[in-house]
């Protein structure tokens, strides 16, 4: 039988991802808590001390996971990503995306773009 910590967590990761809840720049972790019928304290607790991250770290990362697979597999604006990947601004988006990788949005792009065109050269 599966313990309850591990329910949660499956629980946590299935509403969390499957309904992509961290696409909505409103989000809240109370919007979260209520979409999975629990309370925010269990919310919280799992984030900090389980995955050892608070809720805005966390949602601001899948949302920057989001954002990177737009960037390599899109010809989306760099604004247009920013706001289809939950963010409020596109500055704020600029300054967690550069936080993470050390460059901008834009220099991520150009970049990957030059990774595929090395694959598909190596494909002929």
């Amino acid at each position: 039988m599966k313990n309850s910590k591990y329910l949660f967590a499956e629980h946590f990761k299935k509403v969390f991802e499957g309904k992509q809840l961290f696409l909505n720049p409103r989000l809240t972790i109370i919007d979260l808590a209520q979409e999975m019928g629990t309370n925010r304290t269990y919310i919280s607790d799992y984030l900090n001390h389980v995955l050892g991250t608070t809720f805005f770290n966390f949602v601001n990362q899948r949302r920057l996971v989001y954002a990177e697979h737009l960037l390599k597999e899109t010809n989306d604006s760099l604004d247009n990503i920013s706001s289809l990947s939950g963010f409020n601004s596109p500055s704020t988006f600029r300054r967690a995306f550069s936080k993470k990788h050390g460059c901008t949005p834009g220099q991520y792009r150009a970049a990957n773009e030059k990774q595929t065109d090395k694959r598909k050269k190596k494909k002929r």
